[in-house]
């Protein structure tokens, strides 16, 4: 007998196909009794099984293996082999305790049969009009339809056609257009732009004609020189054809004229009727609305920023800086209208964060060295930063880049026909957190759009995009990739100029709707490398429902470990998932988490603009809190209101009452639409903006956005040739020790992969098991675990447990600074992984030990803790070690030299400065600075 499929209801039910070891042993612990057992799919095996059995206060693993001879429970060695028809063969034989299993399998833990993933929040059984909407929209129609009999009678000479054009109009199309003018546009909507089509069509040929006859005849009489026949026409008091038919024309053309204006004004009227509680824009004529190419949206010329400059690390003098993008200038000076000394993006090697003061920012600039300044505040530093980057890029003749600019938008379209002017969405103005004025009109070297719900096609959508960008960036961009899942759709173009750098694109798709066939919700992924950095997104619809977190944690799981992205061999991707396999990781789309509060604290919160509070009880955050899902996934602070459920046409008033078949659902307005991103460590990522939208309401959700701006890890060439490091540069560990959430006590051994090894590092199974007391157990951080001793294993391993050195491909500290290792901790029986991470090479190279500590996660999930102790060991002191060829012209200063006292007092750090050891040197420094000033102003 085989076992039924997954979508089947009668597989037995202690079969789990998509559950985790973790969430397995959870599981069974919940119960706690000997004999309780699961089955579920083996991660590190493709077509085995899992038996989990409880016993002891303990969670026990046996893995079910399938050969020519049939299905066999893998066992000790020398232990002989039973072999079966189908795994309730296997299950029946040993729930009899007939073999060496610790207990019976007695109790089956069931699997929980959620109801199907049914959209409760589409509006599929409901035509988006309240009762009393229906009622007066009746009644508007009513009055329409009694005018067109009485406006028939007057106007009989008018043929038939027209009067059938003029009737499916008002019986149809006027009911769209009403509901059309709730969006308050001034341009005529477009059933009735249909009709007049409709009715023009004969005389648009008739017009082209008769113009092309007219010119014929004024060129004519133009040749001919007729000014007596102009004169006899003038002192003829009778209306000549030519002025009838002139007459008639212009009376013709006002009529029309005013025809779209009158149509526009009677629905918008209509619309207030019919909707009297939505809150209907009032109507704006096209001069209220800037053209594309008007001032306000082109690059701001300049941006000055006022500034201490500092000296020695603690005497300041006011200055400003001035940053011309389009110019590729910076100006300095000490008067804010002076234009004297500048650099030009080649002189400005190098931007230099603070960390400790992060009002400060140091500049390498060329012969001249290092110069400090503070901003006014961190904003100002991260514009400056932003401005610089982008003045850099776009005037650099280098082809490498070490950081490009990514946008980031994802809209839930809601079915519904999109407006002409979407622009607002790309240059990230609206509520929360926007992007300056200043970078708002620079394109983006990266643009990745999700959509969901989507009403138009890939082609048409791809279309729209590239024309409104194009339309007020002056950009031109090309289609790395687009996929489509059902109404789901990811597209992610960049700059022509950057298109050469993208290689090796993937593309996937997952399905998580109803019985996981259904494409109506699930996720898509595409991939590729810039450079040498390596990107990914992921656009998801999530399953919508207050009550349903649990199903979207599980939509989670399955995305991220079934999007065919990265390595998709079995004995990698079984092993790491899509976190650790790129540099940068965005995951995006209608996640559908809502917020934990009533309707009445959320519109309270709302009017006090407290998202803060808001935030707290947000369902996403909460169970990342938890490390149940996007575990280690960041998250800008959210500063806008929640971006559903909006009354369409308003984004005033959440229509949160939804009338169903099934009885009214309340949806209370939530953050469903949401960025975050998972990136390496030591590489740099910086959020600029995150918000969404507030002048696009065609659909009941807003339009999210984020900017970002990403270190690119560049092509490495060595400055010279190279040989095998064997023998001459390694990685020694001294002591490692994991920190595992488990129910079992499985022995345990480490997998290190890395791009800059040979091979795939396995280190011996641990011996010994670290405990409270011992080196390499850090009590402090298991405490704040707040976890029991009996759920959690403690595996160590020492220099002797790897019998190969970890040994670099090449030596030369350009190339091992952006090197990553992945490590998993597996268990030596089934091969399983209990938990993952990456760890960065660049620490390595400071001469030190490196001391690391880093959470373990597995399929989302936080599992443990991995810290330890390594450092690069080099037989020959005396090589040369290859410096970078390409710095990062933007970095992040660990160590501060001359840090300023005020700022340490004023942060609470004890004060390292010589100023407060040393009276005397104070003094001369303060001398040296007077004569300094002095012998400036006299210059000037």
């Amino acid at each position: 007998m085989a076992v039924s499929s997954p979508g089947d209801t009668s597989r037995p039910p202690w079969l789990h196909s998509c559950l985790g070891r973790l969430e397995a042993e959870q599981l069974l612990m919940n119960g706690g009794r000997d004999g309780e057992f699961l089955v579920r799919s083996s991660e590190s095996t493709k077509g085995a099984y899992v038996v989990s059995l409880c016993h002891q206060g303990k969670v026990h693993h046996y893995r079910v293996l399938m050969s020519e001879m049939g299905y066999y429970l893998q066992r000790k060695k020398g232990v002989e082999l039973k072999y079966f028809g189908s795994l309730e063969e296997v299950i029946e034989f040993y729930n009899g305790g007939k073999d060496l299993l610790p207990s019976p399998l007695k109790y089956p833990v069931a699997c929980d049969m959620q109801e199907e993933d049914v959209d409760t929040d589409d509006d599929y059984e409901d035509n988006g009009l309240e009762g009393s909407e229906d009622v007066e929209l009746s009644r508007v129609v009513n009055i329409m339809q009694e005018s067109l009999t009485t406006t028939k009678v007057e106007k009989a000479e008018v043929d038939d056609e027209f009067w059938s054009w003029l009737d499916a109009y008002v019986n149809k199309g006027v009911v769209r257009d009403i509901k059309s003018a709730k969006l308050g546009h001034a341009s005529a909507p477009d059933e009735f732009c249909h009709l007049m089509r409709l009715a023009s069509s004969e005389i648009v040929e008739s017009l082209e004609r008769f113009a092309r006859r007219v010119e014929a005849v004024h060129t004519f009489f133009s040749r001919c020189g007729s000014k007596e026949t102009d004169r006899v026409s003038q002192q003829n008091g009778v209306e000549s054809n030519s002025q009838s038919l002139a007459r008639k024309l212009s009376n013709c053309a006002g009529m029309v004229a005013g025809l779209d204006q009158r149509a526009v004004l009677l629905l918008h009227q209509a619309a207030v009727v019919v909707f009297p509680h939505a809150d209907i824009p009032s109507l704006k004529s096209e001069s209220d609305n800037p053209s594309p190419d008007s001032e306000s949206q082109q690059p701001h010329p300049m941006q000055t920023f006022e500034v201490q400059a500092l000296f020695a690390g603690y005497l300041k003098q006011k200055c400003f800086l001035k940053v011309n993008v389009m110019e590729g200038r910076l100006y300095i000076s000490r008067n804010v209208e002076e234009l004297q000394t500048f650099y030009t993006h080649e002189q400005i090697l190098q931007l230099i964060r603070s960390r400790s003061n992060r009002l400060k920012l140091g500049m390498r600039l060329e012969g001249k060295g290092r110069k400090d300044y503070q901003f006014e505040d961190i904003k100002q530093r991260e514009l400056f930063c932003q401005l610089v980057q982008q003045m850099h890029n776009m005037h650099s003749d280098s082809q490498e880049v070490d950081s490009i600019s990514v946008f980031i938008g994802t809209w839930n379209m809601g079915d519904a026909e999109p407006p002409c002017d979407i622009s607002s969405w790309f240059r990230c103005h609206g509520t929360g957190k926007p992007l300056d004025s200043s970078l708002a009109c620079l394109p983006h070297d990266v643009y990745a759009i999700g959509t969901q719900e989507s009403a138009l096609s890939e082609k048409e959508w791809i279309g729209r995009i590239k024309n409104s960008l194009c339309t007020f960036l002056k950009v031109n961009l090309k289609v790395v990739a687009a996929q489509t899942l059902w109404s789901m759709r990811l597209v992610v173009l960049v700059k022509d100029e950057h298109f050469n750098k993208i290689t090796h694109v993937q593309m996937s798709t997952v399905k998580t709707g109803i019985a996981g066939v259904a494409g109506n919700k699930g996720g898509i992924g595409i991939a590729f490398y810039f450079s040498g950095t390596s990107i990914c997104f992921i656009n998801c619809h999530l399953t919508s429902g207050s009550e349903k977190c649990q199903r979207r944690n599980n939509n989670f799981y399955d995305i991220l470990r079934s999007l065919q992205l990265g390595q998709v061999s079995r004995k990698f991707s079984g092993v790491f998932d899509l976190t650790c396999q790129f540099h940068h990781l965005f995951w995006f789309g209608d996640l559908n988490y809502r917020l934990e509060l009533s309707v009445e604290d959320i519109y309270d919160c709302i009017a006090k603009k407290d998202y803060k509070k808001l935030f707290d009880q947000d369902q996403l955050k909460l169970e990342q809190a938890q490390g149940k899902a996007f575990f280690e996934f960041e998250e800008e602070e959210i500063n806008f209101p929640p971006t559903y459920r909006h009354r369409r046409g308003s984004r005033g008033f959440y229509e949160y009452k939804k009338y169903k078949k099934t009885g009214l659902r309340i949806n209370v307005p939530s953050y469903c639409d949401r960025v975050l991103w998972s990136t390496f460590p030591e590489i740099n990522i910086s959020n600029s903006s995150y918000g969404c939208t507030d002048d696009i309401m065609t659909s009941d959700h807003s339009p999210v956005f984020a900017t970002f701006n990403i270190g690119v890890i560049t092509q490495y060439i060595p400055a010279s040739p190279c040989t095998t490091s064997q023998g001459g540069t390694e990685i020694r560990v001294k002591h490692i020790t994991a920190h595992i959430n488990t129910s079992s006590n499985p022995i345990f051994y480490l997998e290190i992969h890395s791009s800059c090894l040979e091979g795939v590092i396995r280190s011996k199974q641990n011996s010994t098991f670290a405990t409270e007391g011992s080196p390499g157990f850090d009590t402090h951080l298991f405490k704040s675990l707040d976890a029991e001793q009996s759920h959690w294993a403690h595996p160590k391993w020492t220099t002797a447990d790897f019998d190969v050195g970890i040994h670099p491909i090449l030596p030369d500290k350009g190339y091992l600074e952006q090197q990553h290792m992945l490590v998993a901790v597996k268990s030596a029986y089934g091969d399983e992984s209990y938990g993952e991470c990456v760890l960065s090479l660049r620490p390595l190279l400071t001469g030190t030990a490196y001391r690391y500590k880093c959470c373990l996660s597995h399929r989302g999930m936080f599992t443990g803790v991995l810290c330890g102790t390594m450092f690069l060991l080099k037989e020959n002191a005396d090589s040369e070690v290859v410096e970078p060829l390409y710095e990062s012209f933007i970095s992040n200063d660990d160590k501060e030299e001359d840090e300023p006292v005020a700022d340490a007092r004023q942060s609470g750090l004890e004060s390292t400065s010589p100023f407060s050891q040393c009276d005397h040197c104070c003094c001369i420094l303060y001398f040296q600075y007077f004569i300094v000033t002095f012998v400036d102003r006299v210059i000037s």
